[in-house]
């Protein structure tokens, strides 16, 4: 049975599934979600040493078993035949007759702890809602090198254990409406995307911890953390939790509770929309923009940025049943544009793409950009009538940090005089 590559018995009625399933050696697929009677997994499931997908959503008596792979585990007995329903596969006819050509279904045998499938190609694996206390199960499979995805949403357990850091490939962990869980050890540096949506319980988090408050890069890869609803943990984390944005050099997303921007986002606004030019000097210095709003509705968001006239960024974040005002925390590197002579025109807008004659101050209560520079403490640059400048420019800085300087700063602080084509919003910016 080298041939199926793909099985998928989602929803259907079956308790448990033959050993002889073991003889599906070329399966990369197998699928049992929504299979709410299943109680546990053959020994045969071990020969599948080419998955690489296993789906146990929704089979809430599965952690049960998980849960207790340490003891003996026996199936209760049931007949010799496998009953699909017609609305689990299109082929299911040829599923039957698949499984039948082994010939033999010997139901109950047991598992061992010490002798779990490993699963040697193993990329990801969807255990939501299985009603797991722990995941412990994992530890001694060898998939723990392979695995990327991880799903964990809507258990039981209480903290991860702090081998999860040695899964050196995982790039996404879900830990959505694992209301009891109270901590996240530390992660692989692969690690891209962690969601935890209301886990209400959560209060520690060490590595984001680490990034607010030690200028570190403990997450390399990470473009997106989810912690909506996280109330507990918002609070534990503090004011600093913005910091992070500052240790960034890729694009990064950030969304906790919270309703105040700190005062280092140098522009704000209440219309989400920003304007403002940089000469060409400093354009030359810029790293990226730090972005802080105040969201206040559940909404979906469109953020746009343009570097003169040209649109660099474009993104949409969803905030879904938020319990109370959320900081919507953004990082994006300066996209490489080539410099105008004189001024370059910088704009970002956000907007509410799904309301219906509604503004966006609606949603989005209030929203702060801090342009990241070069050399940001010596710039001493800043923002008045939209247009930033600096009292040391840059060939200064080389020059003093290369002690051959024989010029003074004042020689370059001479205010750019090229106008705008948008009216200050003094009422709604805050000058640095």
């Amino acid at each position: 049975m080298e041939s199926l590559k793909e099985l998928r018995l989602s929803k259907t009625a079956i308790k448990e599934l033959p050993s002889s399933i073991g003889n599906l050696v070329g399966l990369e697929v197998l699928c049992i979600s929504g299979c709410k009677k299943i109680k546990g997994l053959p020994s045969g499931i071990h020969k599948l040493l080419h998955l690489k997908h296993l789906l146990l959503r929704n089979c809430f008596e599965l952690g049960k078993f998980l849960d207790n792979t340490e003891d003996k585990w026996q199936a209760p007995e049931t007949s010799d035949r496998i009953n699909v329903s017609t609305s689990c596969m299109a082929s299911g006819e040829h599923l039957v007759s698949v499984l039948r050509e082994t010939k033999s279904f010997p139901f109950g045998t047991s598992l061992d702890g010490k002798s779990l499938p490993e699963f040697p190609f193993l990329q990801s694996l969807d255990l939501r809602n299985c009603n797991l206390t722990e995941v412990n199960f994992l530890m001694n499979m060898s998939c723990i090198s392979t695995l990327e995805e991880l799903e964990f949403s809507w258990n039981n357990f209480v903290k991860l254990p702090a081998w999860i850091s040695e899964l050196a490939n995982l790039r996404k962990l879900e830990l959505n409406f694992c209301r009891q869980l109270q901590e996240v050890p530390i992660l692989p540096p692969s690690i891209e995307s962690v969601s935890a949506i209301d886990c209400e319980s959560l209060e520690v988090f060490s590595q984001i911890s680490n990034m607010a408050n030690s200028h570190t890069k403990d997450f390399p890869h990470v473009k997106s953390i989810n912690l909506t609803n996280c109330q507990r943990l918002a609070e534990n984390l503090g004011d600093t939790v913005a910091n992070i944005l500052l240790n960034q050099d890729r694009t990064f997303s950030l969304t906790l509770p919270g309703c105040e921007i700190p005062e280092w986002f140098k522009y704000q606004t209440k219309n989400g929309f920003f304007y403002f030019q940089v000469p060409e000097l400093l354009y030359a210095e810029l790293v990226g923009f730090a972005l802080c709003a105040v969201v206040s509705e559940s909404s979906t968001c469109e953020l746009q940025g343009t570097i003169n006239g040209e649109l660099v960024i474009k993104g949409v974040e969803n905030f879904i049943s938020l319990k109370s005002d959320h900081l919507w925390l953004l990082y994006f590197p300066s996209p490489l544009v080539k410099a105008w002579e004189g001024c370059n025109y910088i704009e970002f807008s956000l907007e509410e793409i799904d309301a219906v004659d509604s503004s966006i101050e609606k949603f989005i209560r209030r929203c702060g950009l801090f342009p990241e520079f070069k050399h940001e403490e010596k710039l001493n640059w800043t923002l008045e009538n939209n247009i930033i400048s600096a009292t040391h420019y840059p060939e200064v800085i080389y020059d003093e940090d290369s002690e051959e300087s024989m010029g003074s700063a004042d020689e370059h602080t001479e205010e750019t005089d090229a106008g705008g084509e948008y009216e200050d919003d003094s009422e709604d910016q805050q000058r640095g």
